[in-house]
């Protein structure tokens, strides 16, 4: 076999052995019609009845060949993709493979949804209401029935839990869920959708800072990423996708302000994201001269742990605060 044949080959053996991943999920869509009221996690065939030890060993098998064609491609990189371009087109066609597969290890993505619908639609605020609490109070458990949404988030697991995540997270919650129209099946193909996006997105700031192959395949095409974060919707994607912004204009364009913001909002999604500050700022510095280094260094860093978080903590955080007084005001008036 040419090298031209081999390297189409591994292409195609990448796409069939992704959609051979995705096919449980798409005989189960093929049978139900909806992921409403979706519930065999764990379970890589979902209701056929196969034993659970058989599904783990598919499962395994199937995950297996995809990283075996993964590492081969990362090996063969330079054969197999000739240019920019062909690199992100097939990145995105497998990405969009994921794309059919349900989120069956994990059920935070219908939280999610829950969480922006009662947001959005329902006005409350999820940093103090939980779905459960909503949904049970009031006779409001009228709402489950007409709003799938909603109430695949009442049946989830957290619909008991308040938001932990952080205000942008819940604001991309509510725009996604916003424009649902309490559709679950929508709400989910959009979702993924906008992930989708924010996978490509990530690849691009990759390939802008690295400029290398290897490292935008490493990510883009790794099997564990695009479960995680295409399957299963996990916000881990959008963290990736601000600090890679950050760190562009950090190591690219030498812009410290722009690149603090930028890590204030991946900070504003999951709050561990903060850590990495120091590092940002000792990698601004690191060519000054000792003293100067010093003296700079305090200067920002006394401004951002003073002025700048607390108005980033007032702006992307107690806000839940300010929309709940002006909530209980509209009731109580």
């Amino acid at each position: 076999m040419n090298k031209s044949k081999h390297k189409h080959f591994i292409k195609i053996l990448l796409i069939v052995a992704s959609i051979l991943f995705a096919m449980p999920s798409i005989i189960y869509l093929l049978q139900k019609k909806t992921v409403f009221q979706f519930g065999p996690y764990f379970q890589f065939l979902y209701d056929l009845p196969i034993s659970r030890m058989t599904q783990t060993l598919l499962y395994i098998f199937i995950l297996s060949i995809l990283s075996v064609l993964y590492f081969m491609i990362i090996k063969k990189r330079k054969e197999i993709f000739q240019s920019k371009k062909e690199t992100f087109l097939w990145i995105a066609i497998i990405t969009l493979v994921f794309v059919m597969v349900l989120p069956f290890t994990c059920s935070d993505v219908f939280y999610y949804l829950g969480i922006g619908r009662l947001d959005s639609t329902y006005h409350q605020n999820p940093y103090y209401v939980t779905i459960k609490e909503f949904v049970e109070k009031n006779n409001n458990s009228q709402y489950i029935q007409t709003d799938t949404v909603l109430a695949q988030g009442y049946y989830n697991d957290w619909a008991d839990s308040t938001v932990v995540y952080g205000s942008i997270w819940t604001l991309i919650c509510k725009l996604v869920a916003g424009v649902s129209f309490g559709n679950i099946d929508f709400a989910l193909l959009i979702f993924k959708l906008v992930n989708v996006l924010v996978h490509l997105g990530n690849c691009y700031f990759i390939d802008k800072i690295a400029h290398k192959k290897i490292f935008t395949l490493l990510y883009g095409l790794n099997p564990f990423i695009l479960i995680e974060g295409i399957a299963c919707v996990h916000n881990d994607m959008f963290v990736a996708f601000f600090l890679l912004i950050a760190l562009y204009f950090l190591v690219k364009r030498k812009n410290l302000v722009v690149s603090i913001i930028f890590l204030a909002m991946a900070t504003a999604i999951k709050y561990f994201a903060i850590i990495l500050l120091p590092f940002v700022i000792i990698y601004y510095f690191r060519e000054e001269k000792p003293l100067q280094r010093f003296r700079k260094m305090h200067t920002i860093w006394m401004f951002v742990s003073n002025d700048f978080s607390d108005s980033l903590f007032i702006l992307c955080a107690r806000w839940t605060s300010i929309k709940w007084i002006i909530d209980t005001a509209r009731k109580v008036s």
